[in-house]
């Protein structure tokens, strides 16, 4: 009893603002009462039950409402009410806030959760809504938007950002005008203009301004920078500046204006385009002008079973990289070969010379190799392929033997019309 005898007492102790004291309201469901409190212009939709109002301003202007269609604020969407779908919608302060949906809750001023945000939530800033899926959450800052149609999504701090698309149990911490569309498991952490505009899942960027992660890929990240796009899966960009990694687990490790087109590849340096999978790409710019230059490191493998020349490539990629036409360039090579369930060995170094004619075909100017040991019995010294303009080393193995190959090459070119 005298628990009860407290509560009542509680009860008339809060302020009218031109009202009867806080009241419980009736419902039209046994379940649960509405409370409405603080302000007569105050008002809960009478088809719900278990609703909680506080908060509006007593001047009339401003209501907390729960329930009620209304037209879109800041560039959000109207919202035309289904009556007796906000019960369990709670608005604990602030005012002109409107909480249409199932078990949202509004902390804030001018605030929005619609009729298909349910379980939303908004707490502290102003000027945010939450227009569809399921347990999205705004928290502080100002003027955010949630419209994904998948939920578990939040935005917290900075301005202006926004989560749309499926986007689903992504996040935007801080920053101002970032975005995510479509994509899960992601996130953006700080920065300016930043966007996520992707099918795919686990993407990031990290501070930084106007750095885009697209299309279906998985996993990409940018650092920081200016200007960076990744577009693949396990992409990645650190820092920088207008840098690109389209090849499959690239990388550009700083610098500015570089291209990853090639699986595995990496880039630092200024105009970097890396074309070789798995070469990392160094040194000053190139951009397919006259006085072009690349410099080029990678390791290259392959496995022989048969005296057949096979080509070594990078990361088992079958698709060797092609030397732009009108280009000269050297290669130091160290070559090693291991027979299998042996310690048997065979091993050679070169230096080869080489260019590119108009018609894309590589000619082998000088090719300079050194045996350095022998104890597999390998009669062919290895070469470069001049069938193509791909640059390919070819290995000989031995019949019924089989050979596990690893080089390490380096490349130097100058190129242009």
């Amino acid at each position: 009893m005298k628990s009860a005898y407290a509560a009542i007492a509680v009860l008339c102790s809060l302020p009218t603002f031109g009202q009867s004291p806080p009241f419980f309201t009736t419902t039209n469901d046994p379940t649960g009462p509405n409370f409405l409190c603080c302000a007569a212009v105050n008002a809960i939709d009478p088809h719900t039950h278990s609703v909680t109002v506080f908060g509006g301003l007593g001047d009339g202007n401003f209501p907390n409402l729960v329930g009620a269609s209304f037209a879109g604020i800041d560039g959000g969407p109207a919202d035309t009410y289904v009556p007796g779908t906000a019960s369990y919608a709670s608005i604990l302060g602030g005012y002109d806030n409107i909480d249409n949906t199932l078990a949202g809750i509004i902390i804030t001023q001018h605030g929005r959760l619609y009729t298909a945000a349910t379980h939303g939530m908004i707490a502290g800033g102003g000027y945010h809504w939450i227009s569809s899926g399921d347990s999205n959450s705004i928290l502080g800052g100002v003027q955010h938007h949630i419209s994904s149609s998948a939920g578990d999504n939040i935005i917290a701090g900075g301005a202006n950002n926004a989560i749309s698309g499926n986007s689903s149990a992504s996040a935007i911490i801080g920053g101002s005008l970032e975005s995510i569309t479509g994509a899960a498991y992601s996130a953006i952490i700080g920065g300016y203009r930043n966007q996520i505009s992707t099918s795919g899942v686990s993407q990031t960027i990290i501070g930084g301004s106007s750095n885009g992660i697209t299309g279906a890929g998985t996993s990409g990240a940018i650092v920081g920078g200016y200007g960076n796009t990744v577009s693949s899966s396990y992409g990645a960009i650190v820092g920088g500046d207008q840098n690109q990694v389209s090849g499959y687990a690239g990388a550009i490790v700083g610098g500015d204006t570089s291209e990853v087109s090639a699986s595995y590849g990496v880039a630092f340096g200024s105009g970097r385009v890396a074309y070789w999978p798995g070469g990392i790409h160094y040194g000053a710019r190139n951009q397919n002008v006259a006085g072009d230059r690349n410099n080029i490191m990678v390791a290259q493998s392959a496995q022989t079973t048969s005296a057949v020349a096979t080509g070594l490539s990078g990361y088992a990629d079958a698709n060797y990289p092609a030397i732009p036409v009108n280009t000269a360039a050297i290669a130091n090579v160290i070559l090693i070969g291991r027979q299998q369930h042996s310690n048997n060995i065979v091993a050679y170094s070169g230096i080869v010379v080489f260019h590119t004619g108009s018609g894309g075909v590589v000619t082998i100017d000088s090719q300079n190799w050194t045996r350095q040991v022998d104890s597999v019995g390998v009669a062919a010294a290895p070469k470069i392929s001049a069938a193509t303009d791909q640059f390919a080393i070819m290995v000989t193995g031995k019949q019924y033997t089989t050979i596990d190959w690893n080089a390490d090459v380096r490349v130097a070119t100058v190129s242009g019309s």
